[in-house]
Order: C-alpha cells, then structure tokens, then sequence
C-alpha cells in the first residue's frame, strides 16, 4: 500500500494476524497458496515473497495439546456418524417436575444392579459346567480354588435378592406416585412382567448349582407347575426333561437362566425405557401445580442422587460377597431327602401351601396368585381417576396394603415356623456336616462319576449311608435324629458319651432289656466320673483328641479296678484284659478299636458282650465284610466329632 503522504516508493507496514491470511486475500495478489499455515507477503525491496510465519502460543504444538486435539476431533467423527452428543443432552436435559428426589432413584439403581448381576453372571458362566455330573464340581472349584470367585459367586447369590428388594420398593414408589394412570398404563404392566421375570430368574438359578438344597427346593416349583389344571403335567415334563429331575432338567433350567430370561428382560427393560421416555417423569402428588411445573434437568441434581445410591448398594454388595457368600449344600441326592426351603422372596407361597392340601393345593398355586397379577395388572384400568392424591385412591391403598402386609405376614410365618420347628433344625444341622465332609473330600478332587462318588469311595461316607439303609437310625439316635430303642450314638464311645453313659445309664438302655441293670454313677460325683470316662476311652489305644491325660486316666483305672465306689467296683460286672472273657456285662476289653467293634456288630449275641438278651441282630448274617468295616469307620467318626461335645 503506497504512502499517500510520502514518496511514491515508500510503502507503509500493516500487522499480521496471528492465524494464516485469507487465501482469498494471496488470490488478489496473485501469490497461490502458501501452505504450512504460513502468509506470503510481498517484498519489494528484494523483489520476491516472503513467508512470515503466524504467532503460536506456547503450548500448541505440544504432545498433550496434540492429544486433546486427536480426542477432540475422535469425538466430532463419532458424534457425525453416531449423534452420541445429542442423545446425552436428551438424557441430561431430561426434566424432572419439582426438582431431584431420592425418591427417584429406585429406577436406575435397579438398571445399574441388573447390569452388575449381568456381568457377574457371564464370569461365573465361563467357569460353570452345566450337567449332573459335573455342575456341583465347577461351583465347587468357582468357591475355593478359582481367584475371586467365592466374591463373585456371592455378589451375584445376593443380587438376586437385591434385585427383587429394588423391584419392589420401585413398583411401591410408582404406585404411591400414581405413575401408573394415564397415559402411563402400559409403562406400567411392562414393570408388572419385569418383575414376574426377574422371580423366574431367581428360580431357575437356584438349581444351577446342583446341590440338595436347589434340587429339592425346584422341585416346590415344578410340582406348582404340574398342578396347573390340563396342562400342568405336559408343562412340568417339557420343563423338567421328563418324568423326573436330571441331566435334561439342569441344561434346560440352564438355557432359560442364560439365554431366554436375558432376552425377555432385555426387550422388556428397553420397552419400558421408551415408555417412560415418552412420558417423562411423575411428580409426586404433593406438590402444587405451580411447582410441579418448576423442573431441573435430569443431569446433575438426579444423576448425582442415583449415582450416590447405586454406589453404596454397589459397597453393600461387596461386603456381602465377601462376608457372607453364596450357599453350597452337599450334593444334590435323589436318594436323600432334604428339608427345603425357597429363598425369602418365594417363603410366602411356601407358607401359603400349607393352608390347603390334596385337591384344593391349586387355590394356593395358581388360584390366589393369579388373582394378584391379574389385580396388578388390571390397576390402571380399574383406577381410571386422574387424581393421584393417596386420599382419591383410599380403596386401591387399602387393596394393594392388604396384598403387601399378607406376602409379608406368610413370610414372617414361615421363619418363626421354621425357628421352632426342631426336626427342620436338626436336619440343618446334619446337612451342614454332610457339607463339610463332601468339601473335605472334594479337596483332594471330584471323581469323574460326579460328587456322589465322593461319598461311595469315603469309608466314613458309605458307612454313615449304611447305617440308615440297614435301618440302624430306626433304633439308634444320633444328632436328635432317630430312634430310641437302642442307646443313643451321638459322640460314641467319646469322652462325652462315657459321662453321659455313667450318670444315667438307662438314659441310653432304658428301651432295651438291659434297663436298669447298671446303677448311676453320679453318687461318686462329676471328678471321679471323669476320670472313670478318661480310663474307658484309653482303653482303645487309639489317638484322640484332645490327647489322654496319662495321670487321670490312671486314676480312673484304680477307680475301676478297686475304687470304693458306691454302685460296687467296674471289675465286679465287667471284663477289661481278657478279650474272650465272659462277665454279667458287656467285656470291655479294648472297647473302642476296630477289632472290638467289628466283633460287637458281627454278633451283639455273643456271650462275651449281651448273650441271649440282646435286641440287635448279628449283622454278619446281613452284610459283607466291607460294609461292616465302614460302619465301624462312621462309628468312628462318630467318637471324633464327640470332641467338641459337652456332657
């Protein structure tokens, strides 16, 4: 640009921007492009361009700035191709009438524990083997040898029940709002369904892990289903495989946890998601309209509310799994009846099958429930009022409370029934045992036939599984459980059963004829009783535990052999150190070893032990030699789990 104010040769200089000029600019000069972002300036003293390079600031150019640059330009393209930036705005801009409630939050807390029981699921599912044979196994090696899996295991055990909890309290909440009216009644029959399939998948996992309290407690669910009138049977069959539960049973319960109740719950959820976009949210039916009207947007109020809640059920979660676990009851056995029990969100139908037997048991499987669906399902056509108040809806209250406080009154019901129900409590007990003893074998691996062969190659197992086929449990009572003709087993020939024994004899004889023919040792008092008791279970020569006292149990040896005792010395009625020698009672000698056992169950008739006045039949006549020498290792056992017994 010439100087007007000057020579005609001088030219005045401008400033440049600190970003590349115009190219429309290098095309009026005529200088083509400049490329690089660099400006292109005429020099005329040297009669050529000049390329005068913009300003930058400090950090451009940088690795981090090139990053954010990279990042920032992936996210234009995903967002062109995706409009992932205008879906976010609709969910964020989502308004929420009368502002942010922890009321709210029911919703996503249960979509977040959903997906949570998803993931859990597809990580228990790669180490899982769905068969008979093999399925107690897998969940057995997922519990104690796969990192991590008891915590797993246990986070998705109780988010089933988490689930069903946040079910519940988001189906009360969206009663009580009234966001079951119109225009929202279909919104509200799709969570009617969710709900019916998130039980459904509650009971098919229960089965998964082929142990006796799945196996038996499905079996609850089945017979239901066969009870439906025509076409219970045909629907019991196609569920169960056939007649009866097995291989066929587990894989189709498998399929329908795994594959079909996933899909149903993916169509319904996304369903009831468009719906309740469509509709927006209820406000509750406390507030004015004017402040109804008032909204904020979903995004942060709420999201921040919902993500505090799904956290701390997240925390909850953990500390379950890690404190708690997941159940895992001894092999399923179609041999062995198991007292079973639903997990808490079925106990009510449970308690309610008590109520009606024989042909009326229909009334309580289909008859009453259905009635409470068809309800549930029916409410927004029945209550077609557009009031929402509690006070306009007193009728529906009252109706959906009395369905509520009885599902909740069976439940309780059927705990404290449970409670003081002393042959549930005692089968507890010997299920837990047997637990124990099929993790204790398992340690040292699972045969190929399945866990139940675990018990046919354990001694101790075959004897115990003896012991009630033989009908040994019909005379003899171990652990509260059997009868009581014969003496009580439970810690035989322990510490604790000798002083049981010697205090009251006829507390373990009083059926049999030798009923009050030893005396009570009690007069001699407790010291002297136990030192007798240390003597006896010496006798055997055998390791116990705790280890014999050598001082009481020489003590109690002199008490037997010439203690001045008030019921007459030991020695007067019993043998101790003749094995052949024959006594007015039972010899004694090395009473508690394998040989005096075998001898005693080959022939309780010998002389040397009851004679012609014994009850019991020779079991030499009846079982083979191996048998018997399990059943001398379950009586065995039975002495070593006395241990921890208190007389």
């Amino acid at each position: 640009m010439r100087n007007r104010m000057g020579s005609p040769e001088g030219t005045l200089l401008l400033p440049l921007p600190r970003q590349p000029l115009p190219h429309r600019w290098d095309a009026d000069r005529g200088t083509g492009p400049a490329g690089n972002g660099h400006a292109r300036i005429q020099d005329r003293s040297q009669g050529r361009l000049r390329e005068v390079r913009p300003f930058r600031h400090r950090h451009e150019g940088t690795a981090g700035h090139r990053g954010m640059k990279s990042i920032a330009r992936l996210l234009d393209l995903l967002d062109d191709r995706t409009g992932f930036r205008r879906g976010w705005r609709r969910i964020a801009e989502e308004p929420i009438p009368g502002g942010s409630r922890w009321a709210f939050v029911f919703g996503s807390v249960l979509l977040s524990v959903l997906l949570l029981q998803g993931v859990t699921g597809i990580l228990l599912a790669m180490s899982y083997a769905p068969s008979a044979t093999d399925a107690w196994s897998s969940v057995f090696y997922i519990e104690t040898k796969l990192s991590g899996g008891a915590l797993i295991r246990g986070m998705h055990h109780h988010g089933a029940s988490i689930v069903v909890l946040l079910a519940l309290l988001h189906g009360l909440q969206t009663f009580l709002f009234g966001a079951y009216k119109r225009p929202r009644e279909f919104t509200w029959i799709v969570g009617v369904f969710l709900f019916l399939v998130i039980l459904a998948f509650g009971l098919t996992g229960y089965l998964l892990p082929w142990d006796q309290k799945g196996y038996w407690a499905t079996q609850v669910a089945t017979r239901i289903i066969g009870s439906l009138p025509w076409v219970g049977k045909g629907m019991q069959q196609i569920v169960q495989g056939g007649s009866g539960y097995g291989n066929l049973t587990l894989t189709r319960f498998y399929a329908i946890h795994v594959f079909l109740l996933p899909l149903l719950l993916l169509l319904l959820v996304t369903l009831h998601l468009f719906l309740f976009r469509r509709h927006g949210v209820t406000p509750s039916w406390r507030l004015s309209a004017e402040a109804a009207a008032r909204s904020e947007p979903f995004f942060p109020g709420q999201a921040w509310k919902d993500l505090v809640a799904a956290t701390f059920i997240l925390v909850v979660l953990l500390l379950l799994g890690a404190y708690r676990g997941a159940p895992l009851t001894s092999p399923a056995d179609p041999s062995r009846p198991f007292e079973a029990r639903p997990e808490w969100y079925f106990l009510f139908l449970f308690q309610l099958l008590k109520y009606f037997e024989g042909p009326f048991q229909i009334i309580a499987t289909v008859v009453l429930p259905g009635l409470a669906i068809l309800l549930l399902l029916a409410l927004p056509f029945l209550d077609r009022s557009p009031e929402r108040s509690l006070a306009a809806r007193r009728r529906w209250l009252y109706a959906m409370g009395a369905l509520l406080l009885g599902v909740i009154a069976l439940t309780l019901l059927a705990r404290l029934e449970d409670a003081g129900n002393k042959r549930f409590l005692l089968a507890a007990e010997e299920e837990a045992r047997l637990t124990e003893a099929a993790f204790r074998l398992a340690e040292a691996g699972v045969p190929p036939q399945g866990p139940l062969a675990l018990y046919e190659n354990d001694p101790v197992m075959r004897g115990r599984r003896l012991f009630r086929e033989r009908n040994c449990i019909g005379c003899h009572r171990i652990h509260g459980i059997g009868g009581t003709r014969g003496p009580e087993l439970t810690g035989y020939l322990s510490r604790a059963w000798f002083i049981a024994f010697l205090e009251d004899p006829d507390h373990f004889f009083g059926n049999t004829p030798s009923a009050g023919i030893m005396p009570s040792f009690r007069p001699i008092g407790r010291k002297r009783i136990e030192r007798i008791a240390e003597a006896l279970v010496a006798l055997s020569g055998e390791p116990v535990t705790p280890p014999i006292d050598p001082v009481k149990a020489k003590q109690g040896r002199h008490l037997i052999e010439r203690g001045n005792l008030e019921p007459g010395a030991c020695t007067e009625c019993h043998i101790f150190d003749d094995p052949d020698g024959v006594g007015i009672g039972p010899n004694l000698t090395g009473i508690g070893t394998r040989k005096w056992l075998r001898r005693f169950i080959e022939n309780p008739a010998d002389p040397v032990f009851f004679g012609d006045t014994s009850a019991m039949p020779p079991f030499a006549d009846y079982m083979n030699p191996r048998d018997i020498e399990d059943l001398v290792s379950y009586l065995l056992h039975l002495r070593a789990e006395g241990a921890s017994l208190t007389p």
